[in-house]
């Protein structure tokens, strides 16, 4: 699909930050992840008053604008909206994900091919898609960890402070689905925290991906070195993240939940420790089943749909909980 067909849909013209984030929900309808991700990117930078990268091409931005966008970072102090947060999240699963598979699939194929004049033409495919993860993940990385987190802490920090000032009010704070806010009038503590805490998932995500992408377990030498690096590092920012979500989101929320998942997931796949694994996802399970969600915290969280993706991905816990206890249960059998 052509998304310059989208663009009579849109309305009035819209502000940078907002165009940028409607471009990449056009692109995310359209299939056209990477434009999804470089336009999540170019908002979520301009959000925090910082510049756009030079490697986000703006060709495809402007052409669904038109002449009149004007694509300049806000002021300094301000942050991204929940809504640029969540097209950002979904653009960076995409974007990994798109190669992230192919390379597994040539796994096997390196284990059970036994044509010897393939392996050249699965080299130069697993190089070609290893460039391409790389330097997506590397873009998204850089600008979560060295400008959108930090903004985020510090719009924190601030918003903490005025609400025990009794300037600003402790609950929800505009309009998620509006964009970015600046220090005056911002997001109330409970969204930040919530921003906090995708942002530090996103960022173990990422680093999961990079240990994943220097091989498996049995790898020697720097790229040994490399993934263990990645795998620390993931390690420690879940850790972060499921902190901070159980100091101050209720046990149901989706954001927390995501979290506790994703890190269950990886102490199992990659780090090998299936106790500790189970024992995350337990607790989080049971902490959203103990958890009778109000309606202030609903409407917090996101309304009714994130307290069905909530439900979702409670159920995704449980089920890898249950499989996850038959394979234990098979490994105590077979010492």
């Amino acid at each position: 699909p052509d998304m310059a067909a989208e663009a009579p849909r849109r309305g009035p013209m819209l502000g940078g930050v907002e165009l940028l984030v409607e471009f990449a929900e056009v692109a995310e309808a359209c299939g056209r992840h990477a434009d999804m991700l470089e336009a999540a990117i170019a908002a979520a930078m301009l959000s925090c008053g910082a510049p756009i990268p030079e490697s986000c091409g703006k060709h495809a931005w402007e052409r669904f604008a038109g002449s009149g966008a004007v694509l300049s970072p806000l002021s300094e102090g301000s942050v991204p909206s929940s809504r640029c947060l969540a097209v950002l999240a979904r653009g960076t699963k995409f974007a990994v994900s798109e190669t992230r598979a192919p390379l597994r699939m040539l796994d096997v194929l390196d284990e059970h091919e036994p044509r010897a004049d393939l392996k050249p033409i699965a080299a130069e495919y697993r190089a070609t898609l290893a460039t391409q993860a790389a330097s997506a993940r590397k873009a998204v990385h850089d600008c979560l960890a060295r400008t959108v987190l930090p903004a985020l802490e510090a719009a924190a920090d601030r918003a903490a402070a005025d609400a025990q000032d009794g300037a600003a009010p402790a609950g929800r704070g505009p309009d998620p689905a509006a964009g970015a806010s600046g220090a005056a009038g911002g997001p109330a503590v409970g969204d930040l925290t919530r921003g906090i805490v995708l942002v530090c998932r996103l960022l173990g995500d990422l680093e999961r991906y990079a240990a994943e992408a220097e091989g498996g377990t049995g790898q020697r030498g720097p790229a040994a070195a490399r993934a263990s690096a990645a795998s620390a590092a993931a390690l420690s920012r879940y850790s972060k993240s499921m902190q901070v979500g159980a100091s101050a989101l209720p046990a149901w929320s989706p954001v927390r939940l995501a979290t506790a998942l994703n890190l269950s997931v990886f102490l199992f796949e990659r780090h090998g420790d299936e106790a500790e694994a189970a024992r995350v996802a337990r607790e989080a399970a049971e902490a959203a089943e103990d958890s009778a969600p109000t309606a202030a915290e609903i409407e917090a969280e996101g309304g009714e749909e994130a307290r069905a993706e909530g439900a979702r991905l409670l159920r995704l816990l449980q089920e890898n909980l249950a499989a996850w206890r038959r394979v234990l249960r098979v490994e105590r059998l077979m010492v």
